[in-house]
């Protein structure tokens, strides 16, 4: 099994044409990874607001002191 060193030296070596494919293939995991991140977000988000533990207020003193008590 390669070493990371070993991959490494695979991706910097090739030519042009193949790099553009590796950053494309980085490019799409990160967004993969991302999407998944901001998925559990939006689900614990829903969670919280279903378990009533979820702050909302159109009030801007009562927003002021719901985040001087997050400290």
């Amino acid at each position: 099994m390669p070493n990371f060193s070993d991959i490494v030296k695979e991706v910097i070596s090739p030519e042009t044409e193949q790099m553009e494919e590796i950053e494309d293939i980085n490019s799409i995991a990160l967004f993969e990874k991302r999407k998944a991140y901001l998925l559990k977000s939006q689900q614990d988000a829903k969670k919280e607001a279903t378990e009533g533990e979820l702050f909302s207020s159109d009030n801007p003193t009562e927003i002021a002191h719901w985040l001087k008590n997050l400290r």
